[in-house]
């Protein structure tokens, strides 16, 4: 017999936290058991986690300005380049149609290798009959990073296909991949970058609801994603390692979430619902890490070096609270 264990302690503190992102009405324990991956399980039950506390906005700007000093994540040279050996060479040469662009050419959504469709991509329009789910991944494009790469062009970006006769053809991207501090890149462009999460302001509304919305249709037309049955879940993870440097939203469709993960994420909605009422990030933070028992933003997979010596931010190591135990 399968035996689920549950910190039940969990369920009482995601419920009071407030936010819509860290639902649990979706699943049942036991579903959810079944339905979160044996790598997740591993991933976010570990026995300890670190707990970032901000000590005021200015300790959220500190930090805003550290991710700034970061390197653009290698993912995203790997997406508009379409390195060979890449699964995004793979994904633009096999499937095309899933490589999505916004009309602004600012976010480019593709599959997320790590939660494929449990029968693969061949029947990607069924997709959402997958009993495990499947996840997406939708990362900010800075303009300057598109020049010299296989989606410079508008045309392009509109038609993935056209990549994939530019690699048959040769056509290779020549983009010099340099290790260039994202704040370098913005500061050259004069256009914003968004590193993180605390980037983001109440300017940008229109530009998070747009790329929700660009995900809807994206499911909708390439994943059979049907509204009112099937569920979808988009957020940002904050904070997170260097090398994933760059905001990213994930989009998972019919998949449990692993309690650790759900204190780690920051929803979509969320986030819009807050910029409506014309308040900044660092409210929005420093309400967050009030309601956790730690008094922090928690997470298991930031390296603590990556922030350690940003000035008003304190991280320490917490027990975790939120392993979930299921014996399969």
């Amino acid at each position: 017999m399968k035996k689920h264990i549950y910190n039940l302690t969990t369920k009482l503190v995601l419920s009071a936290l407030g936010f819509s992102s860290l639902s649990t009405t979706a699943f049942s324990l036991d579903q959810r058991c079944q339905l979160i991956s044996e790598k997740n399980i591993v991933k976010y039950n570990q026995d300890f986690m670190r707990a970032y506390r901000f000590e005021n906005l200015q300790a959220v700007e500190n930090t805003r300005q550290r991710y700034a000093s970061f390197n653009i994540s290698d993912v995203v040279d790997q997406m508009l380049l379409l390195l060979p050996g890449s699964k995004n060479r793979a994904f633009a040469l096999s499937y095309p149609e899933l490589i999505k662009f916004n009309d602004a050419g600012d976010f480019y959504i593709t599959p997320s290798p790590a939660y494929l469709p449990g029968n693969g991509l061949e029947n990607h329009t069924k997709a959402s009959d997958n009993q495990k789910g499947f996840g997406l991944g939708g990362w900010f494009i800075h303009p300057s990073l598109l020049e010299n790469s296989y989606f410079e062009s508008p045309q392009v970006r509109q038609n993935p296909a056209l990549a994939r006769d530019l690699m048959i053809h040769d056509r290779i991207a020549i983009r010099d991949v340099s290790d260039r501090p994202i704040s370098e890149i913005a500061a050259e462009s004069g256009k914003k970058y968004f590193a993180s999460i605390l980037d983001l302001s109440p300017e940008d509304l229109d530009w998070l609801k747009d790329i929700k919305k660009t995900a809807m249709d994206h499911l909708i037309d390439q994943y059979g994603f049907r509204e009112g049955k099937d569920h979808v879940k988009m957020y940002f993870h904050f904070p997170y390692p260097t090398e994933t440097t760059t905001l990213h939203l994930h989009i998972r469709v019919n998949q449990a979430v692993h309690p650790m993960e759900g204190m780690m994420r920051f929803e979509l909605d969320d986030l819009i619902a807050h910029f409506e009422t014309g308040a900044g990030i660092g409210d929005f933070i420093l309400k967050r890490q009030s309601a956790t028992p730690e008094k922090g933003i928690l997470s298991t997979e930031a390296p603590q070096k990556d922030l350690s010596g940003v000035k008003g931010l304190d991280i320490v190591t917490v027990p975790n609270n939120y392993k979930l135990s299921c014996e399969r």
